[in-house]
């Protein structure tokens, strides 16, 4: 991760789900990835070492309001609040001084668009966040669409068609002010 919490790896499972799930955003939680991908070629143990979880995909339904609030809950550990989340579809700025539950500053899509506090968008998560993460009560409110394949095997499609070699940067999509 870098200084602002942004896990490029992180961001591209994330893309990996929103475009599975054809959805409007994606989650995934950083703490789920537990290895980078080594440089040249990459096999199924890099993959499974850098996702070894057998969580299946879920498609959600949040407005922008309870995404905001999803946000505001990754920084909920009062001994290390940090970012958990890497996005995919929006952009978040943050400041992680300010007060409890006014961390978040904006979220926008990725377009640049305003995400609106009323608006419904569909959200693709894992099942473990969807049903057991515990920091993550405005998740376990959200309307449950489907629940598909395991995000290992979607992970692994997505880059198998990924054009190569391909390369993972930090994409500016979660922003620190201080």
């Amino acid at each position: 991760q870098n200084y602002a919490g942004e896990s490029a790896l992180g961001e591209v499972v994330a893309d990996s789900l929103r475009k599975n799930a054809k959805t409007d955003f994606a989650l995934v939680n950083s703490s789920s990835i537990r290895d980078k991908l080594p440089k040249g070629k990459v096999l199924f143990k890099d993959i499974f070492n850098a996702y070894p979880f057998d969580n299946n995909i879920v498609k959600m339904k949040f407005s922008g309001k309870q995404l905001k609030d999803i946000l505001e809950e990754q920084f909920e550990n009062t001994n290390h609040p940090r970012v958990t989340l890497q996005p995919s579809g929006f952009t978040f700025t943050y400041n992680p001084h300010l007060p409890r539950k006014k961390k978040i500053l904006k979220i926008k899509k990725q377009d640049g668009s305003e995400i609106l506090p009323n608006e419904k968008y569909t959200v693709a998560v894992d099942s473990f966040i969807a049903e057991v993460a515990g920091r993550f009560e405005t998740i376990k409110k959200g309307e449950k669409i489907t629940e598909g394949d395991k995000v290992l095997n979607i992970f692994i499609d997505y880059l198998q068609k990924l054009q190569e070699p391909f390369y993972f940067s930090d994409f500016g999509r979660i922003i620190r002010v201080d």
